[in-house]
């Protein structure tokens, strides 16, 4: 009866911790980080993204640098880890760097 009651409180531990590990990250964050961030601060993020994104196609190293520590500023607020690529949180993410129309109305899909 003892061996019991211990092996089914060990059963019960580990279907815990596989549940809890399942949906989340080191950080006790989803792994998808949309909707994380409140409306303003998404908004704020998406603007400083689209910055970064066309100061990298353009090469300029102090907008890129500039945009990059707004974007972290905000991730740091919300416990995102810096392993997180920016597009992750952007709520254009990958969209900015194929959608026709992207970069100020240039079509980069026609381009390549």
């Amino acid at each position: 009866m003892k061996h019991l009651l211990t092996l089914s409180a060990l059963l019960i531990c580990l279907a815990g911790v596989a549940v809890a590990a399942q949906d989340a990250s080191a950080y006790g964050q989803p792994q998808g980080w949309h909707g994380v961030l409140s409306v303003d601060d998404q908004s704020q993020f998406d603007r400083d993204y689209a910055k970064w994104v066309e100061a990298t196609r353009k090469n300029d190293r102090d907008d890129i640098s500039e945009n990059a520590r707004k974007m972290q500023d905000i991730m740091t607020h919300y416990n995102i880890p810096v392993s997180v690529s920016f597009d992750q949180i952007a709520s254009n993410g990958a969209a900015a760097t194929s959608a026709p129309g992207a970069y100020g109305g240039y079509n980069w899909t026609q381009r390549l």
